[in-house]
């Protein structure tokens, strides 16, 4: 059991050390996933618990487990997502899909939503969190709507693309080849959106 648990630390460590690529590491000792800084890029560490889920569903995209907001995350049953969110208060289309759009459980203003898209098989593929201050527990590895400019840097560092064109009034932080973004409005995150690619 040592021997295992050694290994295992030694592979978090040699991927947690590999710049320019996410790797997916188990992190023992650690209670939460999430994406890391890894030199120039991130790496999806791994509880043990959602390392074993991704050697479930080898269909999915290897570092979904890293891939939610709050409660909410990646390849989730569209059943499971309205379990937490309820029914859709409206739909829009967008870049030709159908996007559900729903309250935020909790939030106080009023103003706070969540957009999803589902793949034909009913599991989440988009995900956005869009409003004023939300509760802590929809966070993005501890970021969420309202927070800093600064505290998304000290989160995530800097972002590798910026886009201040494509919505007036917003700047776009992107970390792409990883399918994550965030939208800020003066200084503070308005927006985060995680995609499946």
């Amino acid at each position: 059991m040592v021997w295992l648990r050694t290994s295992i630390v030694a592979i978090a460590l040699m991927a947690l050390s590999t710049a320019g690529t996410a790797q997916n590491a188990v992190v023992a000792n650690r209670s939460e996933t999430g994406y890391a800084r890894a030199g120039a890029g991130f790496a999806c560490r791994l509880t043990a618990e959602d390392f074993a889920r991704t050697q479930i569903h080898r269909d999915f995209p290897g570092d979904y487990p890293c891939m939610r907001i709050g409660p909410l995350e990646m390849e989730m049953p569209r059943s499971d997502a309205e379990m937490i969110l309820g029914n859709a208060g409206s739909t829009v289309m967008g870049n030709g899909r159908e996007n559900f759009i729903y309250d935020v459980p909790g939030d106080r203003s009023g103003s706070a939503y969540v957009a999803l898209t589902f793949k034909n098989d009913g599991h989440v593929d988009t995900l956005q969190l869009t409003g004023d201050v939300v509760p802590q527990v929809w966070s993005f590895f501890g970021i969420t709507t309202g927070d800093s400019q600064e505290a998304l840097t000290s989160r995530f560092g800097q972002p590798l693309q910026i886009d201040n064109n494509t919505h007036p009034g917003f700047t776009i932080w992107g970390y792409e080849p990883w399918t994550f973004s965030f939208e800020l409005k003066d200084g503070r995150v308005w927006s985060i959106a995680i995609w499946e690619q």
